[in-house]
């Protein structure tokens, strides 16, 4: 799908009964008009916002499913389909635009043109006619923007040198821009900065709408600029800023006094008019990587996240280890949290020859998950042993094994299953966008 054609159908449920667990009528959605609503309500606004979330988490599941294959974390070994081993593993060839290699892309431009109906629809209130007062409004902004750039940092994260647009033109027949890599990045950071603006405008206000419950530890204004600031410590990483990595995650909610598990997850639920956890549902075909189980030292209780199963096989691959990480399907998927953040931030001090600092947060992960101190006296030494931890603390929940390999030129390192197997480097850009642009999608 070319991003000309990702009209305002972003929000499923917008306009349509939702309730505060953000359940959308898939069978019957009720779109909005293009472009703007005038002056809508709270409850309207409410709705505009149950559709934002909904379709930032409608790629979300199996974007972390594909990077975790291509990182070598896990394989998809459905036998119905042999591209989830050719095209993913690269057995002798190259992402397809035209196949698996063109996803990633289209869900999260939905989702910007959602961030977009919600921020023009909120800008034709009047904050003295009763409905939102100003702070409520800027509350949104902030929420909506944040969101929004999360969508364009995905997109970054799975076609990187290949650059991606960083908005939506209010005309569904103009196309922007591809930004090369570090351009879109910076457009992402600016946009993150200015949410926080909003975000800090708001005060003591809260929010004019209910989140759903992932979003608890966030919930308000002022804790969600601990979200906002989460993601751009990421984008501060793969900009190669550690300094600023740590400026960011000081104003974040990164912190060994608070639960590793903070953070904001994606919710799902057994309701009919809902969506279930995508990897339960696809418990009879993905499985892990037997790398994963060497990389367990003995008492790590992440070791249970695997557990011996049935055996499967597709086009010469087989496992039969199974995750356990998400049990039910109504079980949450992290968008972000505080243990990944930790471990971010140990990256960062490594690369600001901070190796003490770096070796006491990595080894508070590890005494979390029963493993004693490990001394870490060289930079290259507390490296490897943080990308190991972040590795088995986000299994299956985050693209970061693929990605921070790609940012610290280390991808050579991951196995491969057999001798003309490859790791892809980037996503292309999809075949539709490439023909919507004449062909043209050299980034700028």
């Amino acid at each position: 799908m070319k991003t000309r054609l990702l009209l305002g159908a972003a929000g499923l449920c917008v306009l349509a009964a939702c309730s505060d667990k953000v359940v959308p009528n898939f069978n019957n959605p009720s779109l909005p008009p293009t472009g703007v609503i005038q002056n809508p309500s709270r409850a309207a606004i409410q709705q505009l916002v149950n559709g934002l979330i909904i379709q930032t988490r409608a790629d979300f599941g199996p974007a972390i499913r594909d990077a975790e294959i291509i990182g070598r974390d896990a394989y998809n070994l459905d036998p119905s389909d042999p591209r989830w081993v050719t095209e993913l593993l690269g057995v002798g060839q190259d992402l397809d635009p035209g196949g698996f290699g063109g996803n990633h892309f289209v869900n999260q431009y939905a989702a910007v043109r959602s961030a977009n109906l919600v921020l023009n629809s909120v800008a034709t209130v009047d904050p003295t006619a009763g409905v939102i007062s100003a702070e409520e409004i800027a509350a949104t902004d902030g929420f909506a923007k944040t969101l929004k750039a999360l969508n364009v940092l995905s997109v970054i994260e799975f076609h990187d040198v290949n650059g991606a647009p960083v908005d939506v033109a209010a005309d569904p027949d103009s196309l922007l821009p591809i930004l090369c890599r570090d351009n879109a990045l910076n457009a992402v950071a600016s946009l993150l900065d200015e949410a926080l603006t909003d975000l800090q405008t708001a005060g003591s206000a809260d929010f004019p709408f209910t989140l759903p419950d992932g979003f608890t530890d966030v919930g308000t204004p002022a804790d969600f600029i601990g979200f906002n600031r989460a993601l751009k410590a990421k984008v501060e990483w793969y900009l190669g800023d550690p300094n600023a990595v740590l400026v960011e995650l000081a104003q974040s909610f990164a912190s060994t006094s608070t639960p590793l598990d903070f953070g904001a997850y994606f919710n799902y639920s057994t309701d009919p008019t809902d969506i279930a956890n995508p990897f339960f549902l696809a418990q009879g075909t993905i499985r892990a990587h037997p790398s994963d189980t060497a990389a367990f030292e003995a008492g790590d209780d992440r070791a249970a996240k695997i557990i011996v199963g049935e055996a499967r096989t597709n086009t010469g691959i087989t496992s039969g280890l199974e995750f356990t990480i998400y049990p039910t399907a109504a079980s949450p998927i992290p968008i972000i949290r505080n243990e990944e953040l930790i471990l971010l931030g140990a990256q960062a001090k490594i690369l600001t020859n901070d190796v003490p600092g770096a070796a006491d947060d990595i080894n508070f992960i590890r005494n979390a998950h029963g493993l004693p101190d490990k001394t870490l006296s060289t930079a290259d030494a507390a490296m490897d042993e943080a990308l190991l931890q972040k590795r088995l603390s986000l299994l299956l929940e985050s693209p970061d094994r693929w990605v921070d390999l790609r940012v610290l030129d280390r991808l050579d390192e991951l196995p491969l299953d057999a001798p003309n197997h490859r790791v892809h480097v980037a996503y292309p850009i999809p075949r539709d966008e490439s023909n919507a642009r004449g062909g043209n999608i050299a980034c700028q």
